[in-house]
C-alpha cells in the first residue's frame, strides 16, 4: 500500500476498497479525519445513528484497503477550498459521534464537506 504522493491538510483520499470507495481528508502528522459508518454492519450499512467521525492514523486505515490516492476532485471544477486552519478547526469541531447515510450523509459526503464546504458525493451518484 504505497503511493508516490505526501499528502498535505486538506487533500482527499480516497482508499479503494473494490467495491466501494472510503473517503478521508488528511489533517496532519499522519492523521485523518473520516466518517467511519455504521459499527454494526460495516460497509453494508445503508443508514444507522451508530457511526463515528474519527481522527485516525493514515498507516493504520491504509492498511484496510488495496490502494489508495490523493483525489481532489472538485479542484478542476473551481469549487473554493478551505484554508488548512479552516479544514483543521472544521475536522476538530465534528469529531465524534455521527449519522451515517449512504445517499445524503455517506464518508465521501464528509471528506467533501472538509475541504470544500459542500455536501456532496460522485460515488452514490452513479
Amino acid at each position: 500500500m504505497s503511493n508516490p504522493y505526501k499528502p498535505t491538510i486538506g487533500d482527499l483520499i480516497e482508499f479503494n476498497a473494490g467495491i466501494y470507495y472510503h473517503w478521508a481528508v488528511y489533517i496532519d502528522k499522519d492523521r485523518l479525519a473520516h466518517l467511519v459508518g455504521c459499527k454494526d454492519n460495516g460497509p453494508l450499512c445503508v443508514e444507522c445513528n451508530n457511526s463515528e467521525i474519527r481522527h485516525d492514523c493514515f498507516r493504520e486505515v491504509a492498511k484496510r484497503y488495496t490502494s489508495w490516492r490523493i483525489n481532489n476532485l472538485l479542484d478542476k471544477y473551481g469549487y473554493e477550498i478551505r484554508t488548512a486552519d479552516g479544514i483543521i478547526e472544521f475536522t476538530d469541531k465534528t469529531k465524534g459521534p455521527a449519522t451515517y447515510d449512504i445517499v445524503e450523509g455517506n464518508c465521501e459526503h464528509y471528506a467533501m464537506l472538509c475541504r470544500y464546504g459542500v455536501k456532496i458525493s460522485l460515488q452514490e451518484e452513479e
